[in-house]
């Protein structure tokens, strides 16, 4: 069952919902200005003994920061820090630096490094990679401006630029996305692997409330059941089909809630209600798993139409008995 959950973990698209965070984050920046010559918000919050100095680095560790929390960020960057050198040197520490001349195409997510004024530093200027298109690197900048050259003490944040092979760019630190990757895939497991279960929000969201309450009822009732009696399912969404198409069923029984749930031996599926009358609803396990949720969804959406027509019809032909 385990194996079945894992093959369809798809990690490249974890990746790149990952990296988006901090991408997002970012880009809600821009247009950020400092309040004062180098003074910011990032430095007040997360650098507090930095105010008054170039912050390129400290916007890159505060959006970090602020996409998944401090302790993550850390072990994704390798070290939270207000300087350039210390950040890029950490990437070397760790192989994960990339020389602008070494052949690497950057890649979104990637910390650019940039050398642009006299200082004696071999770095001064950072900022985010969102993409690579057509021979230009286009990033986010803290410190900078929004024309076309480089600034590493400029007073906001911009969106900029580059050819790929612009004298400015030094290398790439590439952030260490498996931390994210492999937590995510594991809180993916926790949920899914002991019970084959299937996230019902995704397939659900288009019933009414109370199809949408039912279906959740039945998945924690089946869930809780096969827990307790140590069952699993040969195929990841086979606890989905199951329970969605004990919905559907239950709604044909005018059920409005699920309070018990019980497995056969013939491995009959039954759900039972009091509303004060006692209610139930059952499908054969062996049929119903062969039943793609989605299907069920179509079938629970037709029948919602149907039993609102009929009541609708109720409603007009008593109004016209009282007009009589």
């Amino acid at each position: 069952m385990e194996n079945e959950i894992v093959k369809s973990i798809d990690r490249e698209k974890i990746k790149a919902e990952v990296i988006n965070q901090v991408i997002a984050l970012s880009e809600k920046e821009i247009g950020y200005h400092e309040k004062g010559i180098n003074i910011t918000k990032y430095a007040q919050r997360d650098f507090p003994g930095f105010q008054g100095k170039n912050w390129c680095n400290m916007f890159i560790g505060s959006m970090f920061i602020d996409a998944y929390g401090r302790s993550d960020a850390r072990k994704v960057l390798g070290v939270i820090a207000p300087g350039t050198m210390t950040t890029s040197e950490k990437f070397k520490a760790d192989k994960r630096w990339h020389n602008s001349n070494s052949g690497y195409t950057p890649q979104a997510g990637d910390i650019i490094y940039f050398k642009v004024g006299p200082n004696g530093n071999p770095i001064d200027h950072v900022g985010i990679v969102t993409k690579v298109e057509n021979g230009k690197v286009y990033t986010i900048e803290g410190n900078t401006r929004t024309d076309r050259t480089v600034e590493r003490n400029g007073v906001k944040v911009a969106n900029k630029e580059y050819p790929i092979n612009s004298k400015f760019i030094v290398g790439y630190g590439t952030p260490n996305w498996d931390i994210l990757v492999d937590k995510e895939v594991e809180r993916i497991k926790s949920e899914s692997v002991d019970t084959g279960q299937v996230n019902f929000r995704e397939v659900s969201s288009s019933l009414s409330s109370r199809a949408q309450k039912l279906a959740q009822q039945c998945e924690y009732r089946l869930v809780e059941y096969c827990n307790e009696h140590k069952i699993t399912a040969t195929e990841p969404s086979g606890f989905k089909n199951i329970s969605m198409a004990l919905t559907n069923n239950a709604i044909k029984a005018g059920m409005s809630k699920v309070e018990s749930l019980t497995i056969d031996d013939n491995w009959k599926v039954s759900v039972f209600s009091h509303e004060p009358d006692l209610r139930y609803a059952s499908v054969m396990a062996t049929e119903a798993v062969k039943i793609p949720a989605e299907r069920s969804v179509i079938d629970i959406q037709n029948l919602e139409q149907e039993l609102a027509q009929q009541r609708n019809q109720l409603a007009y032909n008593q109004q016209q008995q009282q007009i009589r």
